[in-house]
């Protein structure tokens, strides 16, 4: 009986929506001009409005509007994220690109810049985990390309690709030409939560570029990758037609990867080598925080005043940054010359930035230089982990010495335990941002 009663509420409440009968919940009136006529005794009866709400999608009407059902998506995407944070590998790729389609992009929301960057930092959480907290990733668009399909997951790049499939349905009607094309521009301008207007919203933001009303590229001194719309007409190509577009996608993204940081990522402007095998490592220990340009040295520590001095903590000889982490540290010898008798004639500063302080192969790396980037990749890792370890020695330690200190009323020891600052003692240097 119970039973029953609960299905019959669910019934009533979807008939009280979606029903024929007018209901003040689902129907409503108003003006959508910003200017009425005085005289009509019915004006006074209408109100301004810059968005309606239509079967659950923001329809903004001028400007960005409230977007209530936008702002509840992005919400909910972050609570999941939260949740999807504590699974295993394994899984949260999956998950977390089935909490991207749920923002229901289709559907005509319209998202601001910041809003989906938010939602990409959530995104990139997720992905991460809490498995290895301790790696300090710091390029969330890396941890996107390198865990699961990132046409899925990025929620930029799922905006994109919800966009494409909205224009090629409109290339598939019949008599569909640039010039209807136009018309309907010129009609829904301000309707940004028409296809248009998305993808003029989502591709300003990357390197792709929409030249035509049906074609969509993207442009870099080494590569051009154009996708005419017109193709998804011809169902034998379709399937080509939509890999040519991740492909399009993927290689925008990392091309804008390298030009926000070139220090790190310069050279993956064309793209990345060895996709399937960089993908399939980036879980093992170590790897994200060397992958994602995230290790932490020293020389971090000092510029963001989270440490006193810049020195390196396993040779106590010169300032730690990242290449001297990498290829110069004196304890790290015995890895280099293992490296050196696997790649003989190796020089390092030969390397591009993207492989000698990340371990990213470029696209054309075997046009470079004929040898294998997965023995480099595997001597960063250890070299990171060594220096890791060394470097998490020393904020115990002046952690306990701070401590002991304070309650004896000694001074802490000079050199590598006052590194770093009492004050900050209490931050972990892992998951900064600089």
């Amino acid at each position: 009986m119970r039973k029953n009663s609960l299905w019959r509420s669910k019934r009533l409440d979807f008939d009280r929506c979606f029903g024929v009968k007018l209901t003040l919940g689902k129907s409503f009136y108003s003006s959508t001009q910003n200017k009425l006529n005085p005289p009509l005794a019915i004006s006074s009866k209408f109100q301004t409005v810059s968005q309606i709400t239509y079967l659950g999608v923001d329809v903004i009407l001028s400007g960005t509007g409230t977007r209530p059902r936008a702002k509840e998506r992005l919400q909910h995407l972050k609570d999941r994220c939260h949740l999807i944070a504590k699974l295993k590998s394994p899984v949260r790729g999956k998950l977390v690109a089935d909490a991207v389609s749920a923002l229901w992009m289709d559907g005509g929301a319209w998202y601001a810049k910041a809003e989906l960057d938010t939602a990409t930092s959530s995104t990139a959480m997720a992905l991460r985990g809490h498995d290895d907290g301790y790696a300090g990733q710091r390029c969330r668009d890396v941890e996107h390309m390198l865990s699961f399909k990132a046409h899925r997951t990025h929620p930029r790049l799922a905006a994109m690709i919800s966009t494409l499939r909205l224009v090629a349905q409109l290339t598939a009607l019949t008599q569909w030409d640039s010039i209807r094309w136009d018309e309907l521009w010129a009609r829904r301008f301000r309707a940004r939560s028409g296809p248009l207007a998305q993808s003029w919203h989502h591709f300003k933001y990357t390197s792709v570029t929409w030249d035509t009303p049906l074609e969509v590229a993207h442009r870099s001194p080494g590569k051009t990758l154009t996708c005419k719309v017109e193709l998804h007409i011809n169902k034998s190509q379709q399937a080509a037609y939509w890999h040519d577009v991740r492909e399009l996608l993927r290689t925008s993204l990392w091309n804008k990867i390298a030009i926000d940081r070139p220090k790190d990522f310069s050279g993956l402007e064309d793209g990345i080598g060895f996709r399937e095998t960089i993908q399939s490592m980036f879980h093992t220990k170590g790897a994200p925080s060397v992958l994602c340009g995230g290790m932490w040295t020293m020389m971090n520590a000092y510029l963001v005043n989270l440490s006193d001095e810049s020195i390196c903590p396993r040779c106590f000889l010169e300032p730690e940054t990242t290449e001297h982490r990498l290829w110069e540290c004196p304890c790290g010898r015995q890895e280099r010359d293992g490296l050196l008798e696997t790649l003989p004639g190796l020089d390092y500063t030969q390397l591009p930035n993207c492989l000698r302080r990340c371990g990213l192969p470029p696209a054309n790396f075997h046009e470079q230089l004929e040898l294998s980037p997965l023995p480099i990749f595997h001597y960063l890792i250890k070299q990171n982990l060594c220096a890791t370890s060394a470097f998490l020695d020393v904020k115990r330690l002046q952690q306990l010495t701070s401590q002991g200190g304070a309650c004896a009323g000694h001074r802490s020891a000079p050199g590598i335990l006052g590194i770093l600052t009492t004050g900050s003692a209490s931050r972990p240097p892992d998951g900064s941002r600089h």
